[in-house]
């Protein structure tokens, strides 16, 4: 699904993405969540505190998929981990 992006009110990007996220929340009604995870983007993170904010029975998490993947990569590029030619 593609969606053009109007930020008209000149938000941040974490701004803007609480508030794209707040829709869903209201659409199908924010009792119904229990928690939600992204990224560990500084605007993710910034979202994750407004919405935390507005509505602190849904927990905001980190994508464990996404930590397992930066760990890894981390991993892989230590100095000993890189083969010598």
């Amino acid at each position: 699904m593609n969606k053009e992006i109007k930020n008209l009110q000149n938000l941040t990007l974490g701004e803007f993405l609480a508030s794209e996220i707040e829709q869903v929340l209201q659409k199908v009604e924010a009792n119904k969540f229990i928690g939600w995870a992204s990224d560990s983007a500084s605007s993710m993170k910034l979202a994750k505190n407004i919405i935390h904010s507005k509505y602190p029975f849904i927990m905001t998490l980190p994508c464990i998929a996404h930590q397992l993947h930066l760990i890894s990569y981390d991993i892989c590029h230590l100095p000993h981990m890189i083969p010598q030619n």
